[in-house]
């Protein structure tokens, strides 16, 4: 690795680095091995690498100290996702536009409008949001579905095709997305029932990654101290009575826990 990517002047991009970077085990000495010897070479490499992975919980604690940046990405918000949609849609434009000219066929029309209505009425409808690859591979589907849906027209009604006539108004349209993802919304419900759960809450129960987290670490504020005189006597109820005064921080007047308890005077 280090030798190609000094070779080659080139940053290097490793995929699914879990695969060389799982955490040690007594019982497995050959994946021990595999990973020490890549820790190494990690440590050592001179060039710049990114490693990256949707199970960082399989990795091994070691790994934390050789990162020089370590990245969260958290699942696609409904204006990211309309932003791939879009890109998806310019490039699919750009495509049959070098289609048409080599092929001296007319290029494919595209309802962008309807789509990317489509698409936002699909991010609020699922529970399990596509991801970019998944958006990309609908493209792929749904433009090869309109394709063959002009083809079938044009040989069915070869009049309207030489006239331009056509039953729709563009030829790549929201109802052939609306298949693709009926498709892959059966195939997932399908796996649900197998499994009991969908993908990121096995994930989640195997503790290799938390796809929902309810805010970043560095993000969350801080729950404030309750601050008391410190002459009042104080009880938690309706756990067992306890004086509790000399809880308080040294030197403070409040205390360590967050303001969700409750605290009644004692009776005189």
């Amino acid at each position: 690795m280090g030798i190609i990517g000094s070779a080659w002047d080139c940053i290097l991009l490793l995929d699914e680095a879990d695969v060389f970077l799982s955490q040690r085990s007594h019982s497995d000495l050959q994946r021990n091995a595999l990973v020490s010897v890549f820790l190494r070479v990690l440590e050592y490499y001179s060039g710049i690498i990114f490693l990256t992975t949707n199970r960082v919980g399989n990795i091994d604690e070691a790994i934390k100290s050789r990162l020089h940046m370590s990245l969260y990405y958290p699942p696609l918000n409904a204006n990211q996702t309309q932003a791939i949609w879009k890109i998806n849609l310019e490039r699919l434009r750009l495509i049959e536009e070098e289609r048409s000219k080599a092929t001296s066929k007319e290029a494919l029309s595209i309802d962008t409008a309807g789509i990317l209505n489509f698409a936002r009425e699909l991010f609020t409808r699922q529970s399990v949001k596509w991801n970019g690859r998944q958006i990309r591979n609908a493209f792929l589907i749904a433009s090869s579905l309109a394709r063959f849906d002009k083809y079938t027209e044009e040989a069915q009604s070869p009049n309207n095709a030489e006239t331009g006539t056509a039953h729709h108004s563009f030829d790549i349209r929201a109802d052939h997305f609306k298949v693709v993802a009926n498709a892959a919304t059966g195939f997932d419900h399908y796996m649900h029932e197998t499994k009991g759960k969908n993908d990121g809450e096995i994930a989640w129960l195997e503790r290799v990654r938390a796809d929902y987290i309810r805010k970043p670490h560095h993000e969350a504020q801080q729950m404030p101290s309750v601050t008391i005189p410190k002459a009042l006597p104080l009880v938690i109820m309706p756990s067992r009575i306890k004086h509790i005064t000399e809880t308080l921080h040294p030197g403070t007047q409040t205390f360590p826990w967050g303001p969700n308890i409750i605290f009644p005077r004692t009776p005189d």
